[in-house]
């Protein structure tokens, strides 16, 4: 029996698991069946289980893209049709799954998944993943959401790598490490939804998911770059609703703080840009841009903004 763990239940995966919770990670991420058993637990509790699961790749992928249930015994429909995360009560044939996590004893059963997939092609990026969390869940007071957000955060950065990809052959090194994943990934129906709801068809310059992955990715940028990124930005955002959809295309640890760094650029003719794009996104915001923003950022945003200078002329 699991216990009770008082709403940790992805923390009680983590320490019943460790690195386990990594398999049946990115046996979920690359549309596997994935099955919670709980032979002598209540409905309530594999539900538990099966949603805290589910939200680790909700953000960025969405809930309803992502075929997830709990039944009362076994259902009975197509076994070979992969993509899914059930929770039952009743032990399925070994044939009609990839990942099994018994809650009974915490055992997992995985061999049908790793013998399709070589895991060490990208472990190495998985241990440092699995390194930052075991360092945080050390801490004190480990946070459910923290914890939470980590996948996110991983998963978004994994999503993106595969836009990357289709748009340009940069960060060659991690997506060779990472392709036996991705190309896998990139056939499920939510990375497929994650894909379109990114469609350029938003906005009015067709290129801005690109603009943000490069700004994301890149070290460096030239100034004329940025300045055209940042009215490409300005112009194609022309309501609170297309702000939503920008953010959405923004890393979800960071949202607009991405773009605060061009507040502190040494050109002012870039910081001028970036105050027009930070003035038209607080004016479709009614005033509340502290709400989307780091105090560090929006503080320096008023500063700028207040102090007297001379014009730029374009």
């Amino acid at each position: 029996m699991t216990g009770t763990f008082k709403g940790g239940w992805l923390r009680e995966m983590w320490k019943r698991l460790g690195k386990g919770l990594l398999v049946v990670y990115n046996a979920l991420l690359v549309g596997k069946r994935v099955v919670v058993l709980g032979t002598d637990e209540a409905v309530e509790e594999i539900s538990r289980r099966v949603l805290a699961l589910a939200r680790l790749f909700s953000p960025p992928f969405t809930p309803s893209a992502f075929l997830a249930g709990v039944y009362p015994f076994f259902p009975n429909y197509s076994f070979e049709s992969g993509g899914w995360l059930i929770g039952t009560d009743t032990l399925p044939d070994e044939k009609s799954y990839d990942v099994l996590y018994d809650l009974q004893d915490g055992s997992l059963k995985s061999e049908r998944f790793t013998s399709s997939i070589d895991l060490s092609k990208f472990s190495h990026y998985d241990d440092l993943f699995y390194n930052n969390i075991q360092k945080y869940m050390q801490t004190s007071t480990p946070s459910e959401t923290k914890l939470q957000s980590f996948f996110h955060s991983y998963t978004y950065h994994l999503a993106e790598l595969v836009l990357e990809k289709e748009d340009s052959d940069s960060q060659k090194e991690e997506w060779e490490s990472n392709s036996v994943r991705l190309e896998m990934m990139r056939s499920t129906p939510f990375y497929k939804h994650y894909r379109e709801s990114k469609s350029h068809k938003k906005f009015k310059d067709p290129h801005i998911p690109l603009y943000i992955r490069r700004l994301r990715v890149k070290k460096t940028m030239t100034d004329s770059d940025l300045i055209r990124y940042y009215k490409a930005f300005k112009e194609s955002v022309g309501s609170s609703t297309q702000l939503d959809d920008f953010e959405f295309l923004l890393p979800p640890e960071s949202g607009l703080n991405l773009l605060g760094t061009g507040l502190l650029h040494t050109s002012e003719k870039v910081r001028f840009y970036a105050i027009g794009m930070f003035t038209h996104f607080n004016e479709l915001l009614s005033g509340k841009l502290a709400t989307r923003m780091n105090s560090f950022y929006y503080l320096t945003y008023v500063r700028l903004v207040s102090r007297t200078e001379t014009p730029i002329i374009i």
